[in-house]
């Protein structure tokens, strides 16, 4: 596992812990890998953090708010406690569809550690639950409980289908993630399928085909604790979590 992955993920914890109190009473929601590590105990660690917002909140509002967090005394003094010395950001692309801030943490390192933290806007009420993250993901990096938001299972699930299905997307963590929902969080397809097109289903099935084994161990492996790599890191593993996946999936397209 990339050694930076820990310090990445108490950045993303820490920033969803100051966002939280900064974005308070609005509309906005975390989501994709980082969503199902951080309160659906996904193993799979993520680079990135992705989250949606709601079009009531204003460009100019959401990047002020990062702006301020980012900067806060606050904000740097609880990432000095993991050793991160400096932050080094920018917001390349602030639209009405997309804001994003790419970050390099600065940790005492020959190269700092980087990562992306992106908003996206999407219409309507967004259909997100409030909570805690999972109390081993705030034991492993000492932190307090902190309230966020963030989408269900079902809806996860229905999310990374979608994703799944999109001829311009081939990122085999959605077969890995969609396993996790579907075994580990027992989610029924018959939660799922409600809002979910069976075109988008069986697009989603063929994609789950095509994937190979030697695409999960270049991008997922690197994700996963040792000890879950060297599993899936026998092809007969990665075999039966694609069969498993098919199989939720061709219940769904029926």
């Amino acid at each position: 596992m990339d050694p930076g992955m820990e310090l990445r993920e108490y950045f993303h914890l820490a920033l969803l812990h100051a966002l939280g109190s900064r974005l308070a009473g609005r509309g906005w929601a975390v989501k994709g890998g980082t969503c199902l590590r951080f309160f659906h105990r996904s193993p799979r660690f993520s680079e990135d953090m992705d989250l949606d917002a709601e079009p009531r909140i204003r460009v100019e509002t959401l990047h002020r708010g990062m702006e301020t967090v980012l900067a806060s005394r606050a904000f740097t003094a609880m990432l000095a406690t993991r050793g991160i010395t400096r932050l080094e950001t920018s917001a390349p692309k602030q639209t009405a569809t997309v804001q994003r801030w790419k970050i390099a943490l600065h940790a005492g390192g020959t190269r700092p550690v980087t990562t992306k933290v992106e908003f996206s806007r999407r219409r309507g009420t967004l259909p997100f639950t409030g909570g805690i993250p999972a109390a081993g993901v705030l034991e492993r990096h000492a932190l307090p409980p902190f309230a966020a938001q963030f989408y269900p299972p079902e809806e996860m699930a229905r999310q990374k289908i979608a994703a799944m299905a999109a001829v311009s997307r081939h990122a085999v963590r959605d077969l890995f993630d969609l396993d996790h929902l579907f075994t580990t969080l027992r989610v029924a397809p018959a939660a799922v399928r409600p809002g979910l097109a069976r075109t988008e289903t069986r697009a989603a099935l063929r994609k789950a085909d095509a994937f190979s084994h030697r695409d999960f161990r270049e991008e997922v492996l690197p994700f996963l604790e040792e000890s879950l790599a060297r599993l899936y890191g026998h092809a007969d593993a990665f075999e039966r979590l694609k069969d498993r996946v098919r199989q939720a999936l061709t219940g769904l397209a029926g």
